[in-house]
């Protein structure tokens, strides 16, 4: 009797310290379950990041590398409102084109061309580091209430687009992507200063963020918090923009701010090319017919609806 209850003694001694240890465990965050999971999710992305890394090393991308190259010449070359000038095609913020002017001057180095590291290279480094960003992002977020599904972020982590639009193709898309996922996880997190900080500097990568304005601005004014950030916003935005919004305001605004996609090509506008009618046959990013500006303007609107 007496050792069966000293056995029994000291299970429940066991017992208490695994519930101390559960309880502990629970107060620190730690869920065994969970960091598998994220370690898991890490990893897939560093196989992606690695593999994008390889991609963008020992290839030169799509025409719109040649392309970014051209305006970081010329950006080297003249000035930025030369290039809006003279480039129709330039639709980029001033953040993009310094950016571009920067990577172009480091790789003219002979030491840079020494260790092969070249202007594509460097164009597409930041959206491959983005995508990584990102999966962190969502990692982080799916500890909050919003769950994401373990099989949603494998696959998110690698993608075969982003392997190619990262990794090869070429553009800045990643890098704005990354920080408009950055300015809703400041929703989550309710922290309206940072959520105007993350969301402006979306737009200084492109201009296409601004279409989600409204339903940032909706969110924070239903949370009376608005005020916070749209002035964070606003600071960022002016620092960001002033030597266009000081010296050439409207040309930056035919470039940038009137930016519109190109038409005929894909999705709705290539349907009404489609029909046939000479309003809607132009291809052009601009000098389009009235109807089609008409178009344009509507979709614009449904998208902001």
């Amino acid at each position: 009797m007496f050792r069966l209850s000293s056995l029994t003694d000291g299970n429940d001694h066991i017992g208490f310290q695994n519930h101390e240890g559960t309880e502990a465990a629970r107060t620190l965050g730690m869920n065994p379950n969970r960091d598998l999971r994220a370690t898991c999710i890490i990893a897939l992305a560093l196989v992606a990041l690695t593999l994008k890394l390889a991609i963008a090393y020992n290839t030169i991308g799509t025409n719109d590398a040649v392309v970014f190259y051209g305006f970081a010449k010329v950006l080297s070359q003249h000035s930025l409102e030369w290039t809006y000038q003279h480039s129709r095609y330039f639709n980029h913020p001033p953040l993009t084109a310094y950016y571009l002017r920067g990577i172009y001057a480091l790789t003219e180095q002979r030491w840079c061309q020494d260790i092969g590291i070249h202007f594509p290279f460097l164009l597409r480094l930041p959206g491959i580091i983005a995508d990584f960003l990102v999966v962190v992002v969502l990692l982080r977020m799916s500890k909050t209430d919003l769950r994401i599904p373990t099989w949603a972020l494998a696959l998110f982590a690698l993608s075969p687009v982003s392997l190619m639009v990262s990794g090869f193709h070429g553009n800045t898309d990643p890098v704005m992507v990354l920080l408009l996922v950055c300015a809703v996880w400041m929703c989550l997190r309710n922290r309206p200063a940072l959520a105007g900080l993350f969301f402006a500097l979306s737009c200084q990568i492109k201009i296409v963020p601004l279409l989600f304005l409204p339903a940032f601005v909706f969110f924070w004014l239903s949370q009376n918090r608005s005020r916070e950030f749209l002035i964070t916003g606003a600071i960022t935005t002016c620092f960001l923009w002033w030597e266009p919004l000081l010296n050439f305001p409207v040309l930056f605004a035919k470039n940038v701010l009137a930016y519109g996609s190109y038409w005929g090509i894909w999705g709705i506008t290539y349907l009404f090319r489609l029909t046939g009618l000479t309003e809607f046959s132009r291809l052009s990013f601009f000098d389009l017919e009235p109807a089609q500006n008409i178009v344009i303007s509507l979709l614009k609107v449904v998208i902001v609806a």
